[in-house]
């Protein structure tokens, strides 16, 4: 009798950072693989966090987590009238105990997390073949180094790794943007699981990931707002920036779970860096 198979989902998100000068860009599309059937275990351990982080209101589980409010309310940018709720961010001290709480959320067990990043210049500088136009100098690509492309196929490799080593079919939750954004990402998840990849065959993604879903943010989605911290961290640690509020304790926990692959190669089959 056939062993019947597991289903997970693959929550992502992606960031995009650079220096104090707004150069050297790395650019990170990562996420959370998380069993649907313990996914409860999963929300119970946020939600948690929410109400430590936020004891003294009502319903904090309603809070949505968002990495980027956190930082607005760090260097005085936050839109208080829009987040009220985010506001207790502007001191170091309650900063460094949310991420110190969030790091617990994945103690739970319940979670590997998969990605790639790429340093852009250096991806752009090798990849990129351009042709001026004779005529108006606009450059027009031979080649273009599609950073969308690149990170989700090393994402996409390691996630249809991680279900054929479990046994399981998976689908990806991505945050709803627009319509003509989420056509987009579509489009390149399509035809990366059409065509395979170098590592990874068409047949095994057939056999394994079932598509892809778009969620808004509204929508209190727990998953996502565990991945909507997750790319941003390491992209920072593959361009060597340092941490947000130099607080190590979040990246080093996501580091230990990333997803090890059959040999306990992380840096392969966890979250892989380009180059």
């Amino acid at each position: 009798m056939a062993t019947k198979q597991k289903q997970y989902t693959l929550y992502i998100d992606e960031s995009e950072t650079s220096n104090s000068n707004n150069e050297q860009p790395h650019f990170c599309m990562a996420g959370a693989i998380i069993n649907d059937k313990e996914y409860h275990i999963v929300e119970s351990a946020v939600n948690t966090l929410k109400r430590n982080v936020w004891s003294d209101l009502n319903n904090p589980e309603n809070i949505i987590l968002h990495q980027k409010n956190i930082l607005d309310a760090s260097k005085g940018k936050l839109d208080v009238s829009k987040f009220p709720e985010y506001d207790r961010f502007r001191s170091k001290g309650v900063r460094r105990d949310f991420y110190s709480e969030f790091s617990k959320v994945f103690d739970c067990g319940k979670i590997s997390i998969v990605g790639g990043s790429m340093d852009v210049n250096y991806m752009e500088k090798h990849y990129n073949v351009v042709k001026p136009s004779p005529k108006t100098q606009a450059k027009t690509f031979r080649n273009e180094a599609n950073k969308y492309l690149i990170t989700l196929q090393l994402l996409l490799e390691n996630f249809c790794h991680f279900l054929a080593v479990h046994n399981g079919k998976g689908r990806i939750v991505y945050e709803y943007i627009s319509e003509i954004d989420n056509e987009r990402m579509c489009s390149k998840f399509y035809q990366i699981k059409l065509m395979g990849s170098m590592y990874i065959t068409k047949q095994a993604m057939d056999n394994h990931l079932l598509g892809i879903n778009f969620v808004k943010k509204e929508e209190n989605n727990i998953g996502l707002q565990i991945a909507d911290f997750i790319p941003n961290a390491f992209a920072r640690e593959h361009a060597k920036f340092g941490q947000l509020d130099s607080d190590n304790r979040l990246i080093n926990k996501m580091k230990y779970y990333r997803y090890g692959g059959v040999d306990g190669n992380q840096e392969r089959y966890g979250i892989k860096y380009m180059p």
